[in-house]
C-alpha cells in the first residue's frame, strides 16, 4: 500500500470515528496498525493492514481490547463497531 492511500484511509477512518475516539497509526509487527483509543476507556481496539501481494490486495484483521467479563470491554466492543 502507498503512503497516500495509507494516509487517505487514516482521513477516512477519522470522519466516521464518533468524537470520543481517537486513531494513531504504527508500523510494528512488520504491517500497519491503526489504534482506536476511547477517551475514558482507553484502548479498545485496533485494526492491523499487511499487503498480501503485490496484486494490491491486502489484509484487515480486527482486534478487541477487553476481556468477556469487563463491563467496560463490553462499553468499549460496543463503540468499537460503531
Amino acid at each position: 500500500m502507498k503512503q497516500e492511500d495509507f494516509d487517505k484511509l487514516n482521513k477516512e477512518l477519522l470522519l466516521i470515528a464518533p468524537s470520543e475516539i481517537k486513531i494513531r497509526q504504527e508500523f510494528i509487527y512488520k504491517r500497519w496498525f491503526f489504534i482506536f483509543e476511547h477517551e475514558e476507556w482507553g484502548t479498545i481496539g485496533r485494526i492491523s493492514l499487511r499487503i498480501k501481494d503485490f496484486n494490491r490486495e491486502s489484509i484487515f484483521v480486527c482486534e478487541i481490547h477487553a476481556g468477556n467479563n469487563d463491563p467496560i470491554g463490553k462499553k468499549g466492543k460496543t463503540s468499537f463497531y460503531w
